[in-house]
């Protein structure tokens, strides 16, 4: 009885990573590895970054003193910082756009008449937002660790960490939200009301 159950589970596991490898290589090559793919990732994140950077550079520092931020270092690794985790999040969640398209396609109707595991295609479609970002999160985190202070194993071991749980955090939301696209007609709500939400947010931050 017992050697059924492993049995079974380790088929289950085994067709899980099979479906987020397999969701994972089809989305990528659709979206990401092709050369303009390529080119998007490397140029919009860092046009985004200097965006960032000189939209910010102005602002009196006295007003974050009590974030934490003392020094112009201090404030260029924060900004880094949510930059890089904003870019994560978004890279993630811009695979649940795609859905729509599969749909139009009947791409999507063969694919989930497969026996392949839906949570690994769900998880599979969002970690293909992962190349994406890679270039410009290995670039911006290697330039916080040059610019930080502190024991360089301690950076390297909180580096490491705070990576994974983003990298976590980040495929478990964009996980969801392809499982929300997944079950709605008109994907075009989500996409507004997440929007309304983050400007709302915004301006409410900025306010303050």
């Amino acid at each position: 009885m017992k050697t059924s159950y492993l049995h079974k589970l380790r088929s289950r596991l085994h067709l899980l990573i099979q479906s987020i490898f397999a969701e994972f290589l089809r989305c990528s090559k659709l979206n990401t590895l092709s050369f303009n793919g390529i080119v998007a990732s490397i140029i919009w994140p860092l046009l985004g970054l200097l965006t960032t950077l000189f939209t910010y550079k102005s602002f009196n520092l006295k007003l974050f003193t009590h974030f934490g931020i003392n020094s112009h270092s201090d404030f260029l690794i924060f900004l880094l910082s949510g930059f890089v985790s904003l870019s994560f999040y978004s890279a993630m969640i811009t695979q649940a756009l795609s859905i729509q398209r599969d749909r139009e396609d009947g791409t999507l109707q063969i694919i989930y008449i497969s026996p392949a595991n839906r949570f690994g295609l769900l998880l599979g479609r969002a970690l293909s937002g992962f190349p994406q970002i890679i270039f410009s999160f290995v670039l911006i985190y290697f330039y916080i660790f040059l610019i930080s202070s502190g024991n360089p194993f301690i950076k390297i071991m909180f580096y490491a960490i705070a990576g994974m749980i983003l990298f976590i955090s980040a495929s478990l939301w964009g996980t969801f939200m392809c499982a929300l696209y997944l079950v709605s007609r008109n994907t075009s709500i989500w996409y507004i009301l997440f929007n309304t939400a983050d400007g709302v947010l915004i301006r409410s931050l900025n306010s303050y």
